[in-house]
C-alpha cells in the first residue's frame, strides 16, 4: 500500500494526530521511524515525537494527558514477509496480532497501547519492510525512497501541518 493511501484510509483527524518515530538507528533500515519522524518534527514539533529524544513511556504518557491529541500514528521498521519498502496500516484491532513484531526496547507495546486506549486516543501502525537491519549500515535506497514518500503523503494529508 503505498503511503498516501495508509494516511487517508486512517480515521484519525490529521490536525489531532500524535507521530511517534521508533527504531534503531544504528541498524540501516530499522532507524526509518526515527528518520521520518525527525524530518515531520520539523514542520509539526508539538505533534512529531522521536524514542531518539525522548523514552517511549514518557512520549505515551504525555500523549495521554493531551486534550488536543485524539490518535496517535507509530512509525516503525517491521518484518512482515513483504517486498522491502513495503508499507502498511495496523489498526487498533490488529495491535495484539502484532504486538510481539514491534520491540519498544522498554515497556511492551500492548501496555503501551492499552494505557493510550484508556485516554481515548486511537492508536496506529505504520509498518515499513525493512531491506537490511545490518549494524552501522546506511538506509537501503528503497527505504530512503519510502522516507520521502512517507514524509510528502503525511505534509498532504489534510493539510497535515496548519
Amino acid at each position: 500500500m503505498n503511503p498516501e493511501h495508509c494516511l487517508k484510509s486512517c480515521t484519525a483527524d490529521p490536525l489531532s494526530t500524535a507521530v511517534i518515530g521508533l527504531g534503531n538507528p544504528n541498524r540501516a533500515d530499522d532507524g526509518i521511524g526515527i528518520a521520518i519522524a525527525e524530518a515531520l518534527a520539523l514542520e509539526a514539533p508539538d505533534r512529531v515525537y522521536s524514542e531518539r529524544s525522548k523514552s517511549l513511556d514518557s512520549i505515551v504518557m504525555t500523549l495521554c494527558n493531551r486534550l488536543d491529541i485524539s490518535s496517535v500514528i507509530f512509525i516503525d521498521a517491521v518484518r512482515m514477509d513483504a517486498v522491502p519498502g513495503t508499507v502498511r496500516l495496523f489498526g487498533p484491532r490488529d495491535i495484539p496480532c502484532i504486538a510481539p513484531v514491534f520491540s519498544s526496547h522498554q515497556a511492551p507495546m500492548t501496555l503501551l497501547c492499552e494505557l493510550l486506549e484508556a485516554a481515548g486516543k486511537k492508536r496506529w501502525f505504520l509498518g515499513i519492510e525493512p531491506q537490511s537491519t545490518v549494524l552501522f549500515e546506511p538506509f537501503s535506497n528503497i527505504i530512503e525512497q519510502i522516507k520521502i514518500e512517507i514524509c510528502v503523503a503525511f505534509m498532504a494529508w489534510h493539510h497535515w501541518v496548519d
